[in-house]
């Protein structure tokens, strides 16, 4: 089961989004990762860290304090293309990275426009039109986001009209 969460409107929202998921094993170190923490988390990935070069590319999960909270960049709508209205047209995905710093960052980011939206959480793997729950007019707010992704009916979708 996927959870899918997304932004549509008709106007754009600036995408945010971390390009450096992949670095190599050196430039971790140098960020200030050390070799056992990197052993652990390859062993956590089900890697030997003896079989990786110093320069290859790993996938990790920036913890640093400085790190995003979420990322949101657009895509075509093709997974919630179903669920929304034809109208809108500009759809984003929402990725969260950091639940506790989350809410109160991505409520700032939107603050900054002042136009109609909807965010969906949606079940990836199911079509569940008749069982929408719609949150209509309500102010944004870190209330209000919790409201939509710390809904727990994982089954059902979830909409929030701002």
């Amino acid at each position: 089961m996927s959870i899918g969460l997304y932004i549509v409107a008709n106007e754009e929202f600036q995408e945010i989004t971390r390009d450096d998921d992949f670095k190599t094993l050196d430039e971790l170190l140098q960020a200030g990762y050390s070799k056992r923490e990197l052993t652990e988390l390859l062993k956590n990935m089900g890697i030997d860290a003896k079989e990786i070069a110093s320069d290859e590319k790993v996938f990790y999960i920036d913890n640093s304090p400085n790190s995003l909270s979420f990322q949101i960049f657009k895509e075509d709508g093709e997974t919630i293309d179903k669920y929304i209205d034809k109208n809108f047209k500009y759809c984003y995905e929402i990725f969260i990275e950091d639940l506790n710093s989350f809410y109160l960052d991505f409520s700032e980011y939107l603050k900054n426009y002042n136009f109609s939206y909807e965010i969906w959480k949606i079940r990836e793997d199911l079509y569940e039109p008749e069982n929408i729950k719609f949150l209509d007019s309500i102010d944004i707010s870190r209330e209000s986001l919790k409201m939509i992704v710390e809904d727990y009916s994982y089954a059902y979708p979830v909409v929030g009209r701002f």
